[in-house]
C-alpha cells in the first residue's frame, strides 16, 4: 500500500506544480518536481535512516515522535473510530496535534512501519512549499528567471532536502508560514477576501504545528488588511475587520485562551533556563552564554549573531553539522542581497518592505532569545531564511534589469574598415 500512497502524492506534486508554474518554465519545473519527490523518497528509503548524519544518530528523535505518536493515533481509530486526537486525549501532542494526525491517517491506512508514505507526504508539501516560493517571488515582481532560480535554490538546498526526506515537520512549518505571508502580501497588493480567509485555516494548521510561528505571522498581517495603493472602500474595510477578528478568534480558539496569554505561555515555555538547557543538551552543537541574568534577554547581541550566522565555516561537529555550511555559505549571500533589497525597496514599495522586516525582525529576536543549540536553530530559522530569499530576489531582479539596459558599445565605423582582412 505504501507505494501506492507514494505514487498519489507524486502525482499530486505534479498536478499542483502545473497550476502554480508559469509556461515560460513550466517543463523545467515539472521535470525538477518530479525529480526532487522521488529523490527524497530514495533518500529516505538509502541513506537517511541508514547513516548518522547528526550526533543523534539516524531518523533523528523528532521522526520516531512523530511516526510513534501516528501509530498510537491511529490504534486509537480502529478501536474508537476516526476523529481528530487533540491534547485532551493525549496531552504530550499538545504542540504537535496535526502532524501526528496526518501521520495516523496515513498508517491507519498502510499499518505501522509506514515511514515511507508518510515522507511521501513530506516529500509533496516540501515540492508545495517550493512552488508557493515561486509564485511568491513573482508576486513580489521577480522576472520569470529570478523566480525559476529562487524555485531550484529552494528545493535543492541540502538542509531543506534532508529535513524533508524523512518524518520531520520543518517542511509543513515552513510551507504554513510561508503561505501565511504570500497570501497576506498578495491580498494587500490587489485586495481579496478569498485570500485573506485562507490564512484562517492556515494559522490554526500552524497553531497545531508549531505554536509560537503564529504570532510571528500575526505581526505583519494587519499591514495586509489596509491594503496598498488602492482607493478607501467600506466593502473592504468591513470585511477586512471581519476577517481579522475571526482570524484572531481561530487562533484563540485553538489555544483555548487568548492569543496575548496564549503568546505569553509560549514565549515563557521556550525561553526559560530549563528549556534552554535542555536544548543545549540536544546533540553535539549546544552554546553557552555568559548570561548575566536567566532572563532570555541577557547576551542578545551575542546569540543573535549565532542564531542569523551560525555555522560558522570554523565551527566542529557532525557530518550533517559540516554539510549544513553549504547552506550556511549560501545564505550569507542572500542575506547580501536581502540588505540591497532594502534599500530597493525603501524607495519603491516601503509598505511590501514593512510587512516582511516586521516578520523577520520579530523573527530572528524570538529565536536569539532560545539559542542554545546551533543545530536546533538552523532548523528552526528555515522559514525565516525562505522568507528572506524572498526579499533577495527583488535586487536579483534588479540587477538583471540593470544588465539588461546597458548599451552596447559598438566600434567606429572607420576602425572597423581599417581592420585588416584575415
Amino acid at each position: 500500500m505504501q507505494p501506492s500512497i507514494a505514487i498519489l502524492f507524486g502525482i499530486l506534486s505534479i498536478a499542483v506544480a502545473t497550476g502554480f508554474s508559469r509556461p515560460s518554465h513550466r517543463s523545467k519545473i515539472l521535470g525538477i518536481v518530479a525529480f526532487s519527490f522521488v529523490f527524497r523518497l530514495l533518500l529516505h528509503a538509502f541513506v537517511v535512516r541508514n547513516l548518522a548524519f547528526f550526533s543523534h544518530g539516524v531518523a533523528g528523535g523528532d521522526c520516531n515522535i512523530y511516526e510513534n505518536y501516528g501509530e498510537i493515533i491511529a490504534t486509537m481509530w480502529q478501536m474508537d473510530g476516526i476523529q481528530y486526537v487533540t491534547a485532551d486525549v493525549l496531552p504530550d501532542i499538545s504542540r504537535i496535534s496535526l502532524i501526528c494526525n496526518l501521520y495516523a491517517c496515513i498508517i491507519y491506512i498502510c499499518g505501522p512501519g509506514s515511514s515511507f508514505a508518510c515522507t511521501a507526504l513530506i516529500a509533496f508539501l516540501a515540492c508545495l512549499l517550493c512552488l508557493v516560493m515561486y509564485r511568491f517571488t513573482l508576486e513580489m515582481g521577480a522576472s520569470d528567471r529570478i523566480a525559476f532560480g529562487t524555485f531550484v535554490i529552494t528545493i535543492f538546498s541540502p538542509s531543506f532536502i534532508y529535513h524533508t526526506s524523512d518524518m520531520y515537520k520543518d517542511g509543513i512549518n515552513a510551507l504554513l508560514v510561508v503561505s501565511t505571508l504570500y497570501l497576506g502580501l498578495s491580498s494587500a497588493k490587489r485586495f481579496s477576501i478569498i485570500k485573506l480567509a485562507l490564512i484562517i485555516p492556515i494559522l490554526w494548521a500552524l497553531w497545531n504545528v508549531r505554536p509560537y510561528m503564529v504570532f510571528m505571522c500575526l505581526v505583519p498581517l494587519p499591514l495586509a488588511f489596509l491594503g496598498t495603493q488602492q482607493t478607501f472602500s467600506l466593502r473592504k474595510t468591513i470585511g477586512s475587520l471581519v476577517l481579522m477578528g475571526a482570524m484572531i478568534a481561530a487562533v484563540a480558539y485553538g489555544a483555548s485562551k487568548s492569543v496575548i496569554s496564549g503568546a505569553e505561555t509560549q514565549f515563557a515555555h521556550g525561553t526559560n533556563a530549563d528549556a534552554r538547557t535542555y536544548n543545549s543538551s540536544q546533540g553535539g552543537s549546544s552554546v553557552v552564554f555568559d548570561e548575566s541574568s536567566d532572563s532570555p534577554w541577557s547576551a542578545i547581541g551575542p546569540k543573535l549573531a549565532y542564531t542569523v550566522f551560525s555555522p560558522f565555516p570554523w565551527t566542529g561537529g557532525s557530518i550533517g553539522l559540516q554539510l549544513a555550511k553549504i547552506d550556511t555559505l549560501i545564505w550569507y549571500y542572500i542575506l547580501f542581497s536581502a540588505a540591497r533589497a532594502v534599500q530597493f525597496m525603501w524607495r519603491r514599495d516601503r509598505q511590501t518592505l514593512l510587512m516582511l522586516l516586521l516578520f523577520l525582525v520579530s523573527g530572528f529576536l524570538a529565536y536569539a532569545t532560545t539559542m542554545a543549540n546551533i543545530g536546533l536553530i538552523f532548523r528552526q530559522r528555515m522559514p525565516l531564511v525562505m522568507v528572506t530569499t524572498v526579499l533577495a530576489s527583488v535586487y536579483w531582479t534588479h540587477r538583471e534589469r540593470l544588465t539588461r539596459r546597458r548599451p552596447v558599445v559598438r566600434a567606429p565605423l572607420a576602425e572597423i574598415a581599417a581592420r585588416p582582412l584575415t
